[in-house]
């Protein structure tokens, strides 16, 4: 967290690769159950990735908030110290959660429930059908881990299921829906009923 935020981030916008000041560029997200806060720009590579191999695409980034929300303050913080040189990453890292342990009604008081996994949420905004609509994707936590994709991608590649040979982000070399289908049945105590995420479609006027 403290590298996504401490440094200058690439993000896609208008067609064209941009570096952005991370906390200097927030954007308004609406969760269905965390209702709408900020978050900010962060170093992934989805933002490099996905122009390269989605047709059409105008703007990408990939964006993170930290709850409570007032810990994106601190966060903020503790970047600036880092821009500084007057700490690195990992002294900012532990200095956050220290901080933030040592003064919880400051930093973790919430007048909403803590959610019990971070949620992540997918927002793409276009045109379908000739109407302006924004979809979102809210992904299941209960089985969204990094070790599930690396073994799935990992037993593929044993088994010649891959075909392509190089370097590749996963959205040029995998079709998505039937991949995290296998990823979730990877994963201890998922069943079919679980689904893999939320859909909805919003019509923008």
């Amino acid at each position: 967290g403290m590298r996504c935020f401490s440094g200058e981030c690439k993000i896609y916008r208008g067609g064209e690769w941009t570096v952005v000041d991370p906390f200097e560029n927030g954007v308004d997200v609406s969760h269905p159950r965390l209702g709408t806060f900020e978050a900010y720009p962060a170093c992934g590579a989805e933002s490099v990735t996905l122009p390269r191999h989605v047709r059409g695409v105008k703007d990408v980034s990939v964006l993170l908030s930290f709850y409570p929300h007032q810990m994106n303050e601190l966060a903020h913080q503790l970047a600036l110290q880092i821009k500084a040189g007057k700490m690195n990453t990992k002294e900012a890292a532990l200095s956050f959660i220290e901080t933030a342990g040592s003064d919880r009604e400051r930093w973790l008081s919430t007048a909403k429930e803590m959610p019990s996994v971070w949620p992540y949420l997918v927002i793409a905004q276009g045109v379908k059908n000739g109407q302006v609509v924004r979809y979102t994707l809210d992904a299941n936590t209960e089985w969204l881990t990094t070790d599930g994709p690396l073994y799935t991608a990992g037993m593929m590649l044993l088994q010649d299921r891959i075909k392509e040979h190089g370097i590749y982000p996963p959205e040029a070399c995998l079709d998505p829906i039937p991949f995290l289908e296998e990823v979730a049945a990877n994963e201890p105590g998922w069943t079919r009923e679980k689904r893999l995420f939320e859909e909805r479609w919003e019509r923008i006027e």
